[in-house]
């Protein structure tokens, strides 16, 4: 697992970089950029197992200076090449491939050297011990960079120093030389007066919370001061409003890098639409007990409830064109609209209100483009409805001439969800109830009346 650690205060510098390489098994660590070899996580190492020269992966910064990086190494297998002793280490200040720093543990000896294009320089080496001592144990490396001076460390006892000045800078690295290795537990801390940048973050036009590497800094804008490195920064969602990408930058010593976050908005959109046409909405009843039937497409009513004195089937439908609404939208809601033609008690005077407890279920026809109605009973009777259903309990001594409304979300939600609904399609919603009380409910249909009072769906959505 990768760290880049936002600077706290405290005597024990915070890691500029750390990696426990906590990856399934045959990946590659996202924080690495190998450049030779075969770099692979195995069982929480980071192994290199081809037998090439110069085997090395790269991490870090170019801007750090003087830090220190520490590693556990195991060699795990030598390759048979005579002629190419088995080399394994970490490398410094890497500028580039084939510039940087390394302290090597060599066949029978530890160096420190520096590749400068294709040539290499030793700057300090000794005899150690033999490569059968290498392999199957676990050294932990350590290497300081502080100004000129370079200092390797095994298992915390300084072994090698040297100076140069090629290098002021650079990133760190791990190798090997026809050698099977495995590295763990990479950290790289700052030597000295910690190398800080400052990371400013806003967001526009919005305030919206701001993560940097994961971790809440709170809500916009935030600026505090960070030790170098990359910092990947992202933003908290804002309703109505689109979510910016994250953003990943590099802080360098000394400088302020600002990362503005720009939320997009979007809203709720709402669409509404008509019933336009006389057959685009009907209504049929059934009566069980006689087996009659009638089916209306013209009219100016349509019966919700009727005839309770005798149980009847009632089903009405109402069909919706040009639903400009787009496939796998979030419905954020959706009202039908019907509007009171009459509302009684069955058979009494018109006066006498109706009572509460008629529910009406609501559903919307099974298709993502509704077709229209037609003069066959059999055909509308036949659709079938969606999954989503609504129980409507109709409001009792409702005016005549008043608008009433139900929630029907959860049913165009389905509707827009399918794979072949595409925006502009239509959709016919359906009420359909039973009687078990004595009671007339009829709401205008497309011709009701001198001026038509037409059925209404109102959908909003993001």
């Amino acid at each position: 697992m990768f760290y880049a650690v936002p600077r706290a205060s405290s005597t024990e510098p915070q890691p500029l970089f750390q990696d426990t390489f906590d990856y399934p098994d045959d990946t590659r660590p996202p924080n690495w950029a190998p450049y030779s070899g075969n770099w692979l996580v195995l069982g929480g190492e980071y192994h290199q197992n081809a037998d090439v020269a110069w085997a090395r992966t790269f991490a870090g910064d170019l801007s750090w200076t003087d830090y220190s990086i520490e590693a556990k190494v195991r060699g795990v297998q030598d390759f048979p090449s005579p002629q190419k002793p088995p080399v394994m280490g970490v490398i410094v200040r890497a500028q580039g491939p084939l510039s940087f720093y390394w302290f090597w543990l060599d066949i029978d000896k530890i160096q420190i050297g520096r590749m400068y294009g294709r040539t290499q320089t030793i700057l300090a080496a000794k005899t150690y011990r033999s490569l059968s001592q290498w392999q199957g144990t676990t050294y932990i490396l350590k290497v300081e960079v502080e100004g000129s001076a370079i200092s390797a460390y095994i298992n915390g006892t300084l072994q090698l120093q040297a100076t140069d000045t090629t290098f002021p800078t650079g990133r760190i690295g791990l190798g090997t030389y026809h050698f099977w290795a495995a590295f763990d537990n990479v950290v790289v801390k700052p030597i000295g007066t910690p190398q800080t940048g400052t990371l400013s973050v806003d967001t526009t036009p919005v305030q919206g919370e701001v993560f940097v590497n994961g971790l809440s800094w709170g809500t916009a804008p935030q600026t505090r001061e960070v030790t170098v490195g990359t910092y990947t920064v992202s933003f908290g969602a804002v309703a109505e409003y689109s979510t910016p990408s994250p953003q990943t930058v590099q802080v360098t010593v000394g400088t302020t890098t600002s990362v503005i976050g720009e939320y997009v908005f979007i809203g709720f959109i709402e669409v509404t639409r008509y019933v336009i046409s006389a057959m685009d909405d009907a209504a049929y009843a059934f009566v069980p007990s006689t087996g009659q039937s009638f089916y209306l497409t013209t009219g100016y009513k349509l019966n919700m409830i009727m005839r309770g004195d005798i149980p009847a089937v009632m089903k009405a439908g109402y069909r919706f064109l040009d639903i400009t609404v787009p496939q796998d939208a979030s419905i954020q809601s959706a009202k039908l609209r019907l509007n009171l033609q009459m509302s009684r008690y069955y058979p009494t005077d018109p006066d006498v209100p109706l009572p509460p407890g008629h529910v009406v279920q609501v559903y919307a026809e099974n298709s993502g483009n509704a077709r229209p109605f037609t003069t066959d009973k059999n055909d509308f009777v036949a659709r079938s409805g969606t999954s989503a259903q609504v129980p409507w309990t109709l409001p009792a001594g409702t005016v005549v001439g008043e608008w009433m409304e139900v929630d029907i979300t959860s049913v165009v939600q389905e509707i827009v969800s399918r794979s072949d609904w595409t925006s502009g399609n239509a959709v016919a919603i359906f009420t359909e109830y039973t009687t078990p009380n004595p009671a007339y409910y009829i709401v205008h249909s497309y011709e009701g009346g001198t001026t038509p009072y037409p059925s209404q769906i109102t959908v909003t959505y993001t």
